[in-house]
């Protein structure tokens, strides 16, 4: 199928619903970020960073939507959600990591379809949007993938994207929530108390080849935020080094009953790997932890050293309590 085959779903009016496409009515307002994650983790206020390097209140993040989608698909999808993470870490992990992807990739996707209403240079309401509405094609295929919110999509076979949820101890509040995603990378990984989760939404289930290994060494046993946040890091790196792309090949029924089905047909391939440019998406990822501690970090010791939190010195598996892990270097 061609791109025009699925492009009444990717519209882009502000009287259009941002997942279906259709000019239902009433068409309302969407949060990105739903009121149940707002409210558990006071994100009301708190502000997230755009594209423009500005930055927007959560409760800013809508987008419209049709009531059908609102009330009826989303809403079944939140319930199964929310109903996991406030039951806890052994909730969110036996999911299905399905729902889980379509959620994620919600956010990911309704924060694009946000930047493309607002001014890039806010403060002179400048004509141009922070991000161009030509570019939210390139996004397409998960645009076309999240129709399964909606039961519209399927893929029969193999899945393109992984997850990784992560048991983690919990900070309490004001350091119990992050978010962060990677545009061109099409990553994200976001921390809730106790539950900590990353998304590779294209990247044909590589990270959960790889890094899945060590969430299954780690059989559940809680983590430090520094250590998924490494994790993260080397997911985000990992996926950096794809080429080529992943190629889909899409099809429908003729009369539109059936899901639309997505077989992947390649997967890309792995350029090879740089410790030295590895330990800049470290940095970036885990000095907060490190700042107070009075010791300065060696981000890169040649040939090929990096620090690591996921592991000691023997390269065993390395787990400490939250105090333990404020008082050590």
């Amino acid at each position: 199928m061609t791109d025009e085959d699925f492009s009444d779903f990717l519209q882009t009016g502000n009287d259009r619903c941002f997942l279906c496409g259709t000019q239902r009515t009433p068409i309302t307002l969407e949060h990105v970020f739903p009121k149940w994650l707002q409210n558990r983790h006071g994100l009301w206020n708190q502000k997230i960073g755009l594209l423009n390097e500005t930055k927007i209140p959560y409760r800013n993040l809508l987008i419209p939507c049709c009531s059908t989608c609102n009330q009826e698909d989303l809403a079944r999808l939140e319930s199964t959600i929310s109903t996991a993470v406030l039951s806890g870490y052994e909730a969110c992990s036996a999911i299905d990591e399905r729902l889980l992807y379509l959620w994620s990739g919600k956010l990911f996707y309704g924060i694009l379809r946000k930047e493309i209403t607002l001014s890039r240079e806010r403060s002179k309401q400048d004509p141009e949007s922070i991000f161009p509405k030509e570019l939210l094609k390139s996004f397409s295929d998960l645009h076309l993938f999240l129709q399964g919110i909606r039961g519209a999509h399927e893929f029969p076979a193999n899945v393109p994207y992984s997850v990784l949820v992560c048991n983690l101890h919990d900070l309490g509040e004001q350091r119990n929530f992050c978010f962060r995603d990677s545009l061109f990378n099409m990553t994200l990984a976001i921390r809730m108390g106790e539950i900590g989760i990353i998304i590779a939404l294209e990247d044909a289930g590589l990270t959960k080849i790889s890094y899945g290994r060590y969430v299954e060494a780690v059989a559940g046993r809680k983590l430090h935020p520094i250590q998924f946040d490494e994790l993260s890091a080397k997911v985000l790196y990992q996926v950096s080094r794809i080429e080529g792309g992943i190629t889909y090949i899409t099809s429908k029924s003729r009369s539109g009953s059936q899901p639309i089905f997505t077989h992947i047909m390649s997967n890309g391939r792995l350029r090879q790997q740089s410790q030295e440019e590895f330990a800049q998406v470290l940095k970036v990822y885990v000095s907060n932890w490190l700042k107070g501690k009075g010791v300065e970090t060696q981000w890169f010791v040649p040939p090929n050293l990096v620090p690591t939190w996921m592991t000691d010195e023997t390269g065993a598996l390395l787990f400490r309590s939250p105090d333990e892990w404020e008082t050590s270097d």
